[in-house]
């Protein structure tokens, strides 16, 4: 019991601060004709998120799209602004030796 007593003030300070800092690297922004805007980022994992690839909503930062299975954007465009077309990779098949072609995404952005 008294070490739970003393450990408590601890378990409430590690719980209450944000010590995992989630990093971003955004890799492109598009703009709709409407003026909305969404960028495509890459998350670096840490010990709870793993890489992945998100596609975001500018304006309040919220997650439309996310892919663990990729860490490598080729290209992206927009398609009749409403659609964005995401050409991506895992970083370890781009060796042109093992000649794997990447992955094409369509998302809808309405």
């Amino acid at each position: 019991m008294a070490l739970l007593t003393k450990m408590l003030p601890f378990f409430i300070f590690f719980i209450s601060c944000n010590i995992i800092e989630i990093k971003q690297k955004p890799l492109i922004e598009h703009s709709l004709k409407n003026g909305k805007k969404f960028k495509v980022c890459f998350i670096y994992g840490n010990a709870t998120v793993n890489d992945n690839i998100q596609v975001r909503k500018s304006e309040n930062d919220s997650v439309i799209w996310v892919s663990e299975k990729y860490d490598y954007l080729v290209s992206s465009f927009l398609k009749n602004d409403s659609l964005l077309e995401l050409v991506l990779s895992d970083s370890i098949f781009l060796d042109k030796i093992k000649m794997i072609k990447p992955d094409t995404i369509l998302i809808n952005l309405k």
